[in-house]
């Protein structure tokens, strides 16, 4: 199973996902859900383009043939 970082404040809730690079694996508000919440499989393939987002560091921009090697 993929280690799970739970953050929060007040009625914000995040998911990070620290083996898949850093990528949120969901965002919410209350019980709303902001961002895509990734699924158990998401999450196990460490696959960052389908959780809701993913850090941009040390690119602050666009990459090459929107592509990650």
């Amino acid at each position: 199973m993929t280690r799970i970082v739970e953050l929060t404040c007040g009625a914000l809730r995040c998911l990070v996902a620290p083996e898949c690079g850093g990528s949120l694996a969901g965002v919410w508000l209350d019980s709303v859900p902001i961002l895509r919440p990734a699924t158990e499989e998401q999450l196990e393939r460490g696959d960052a383009e389908f959780l809701s987002g993913f850090p941009l560091v040390p690119y602050s921009n666009r990459i090459a043939d929107a592509a990650f090697r």
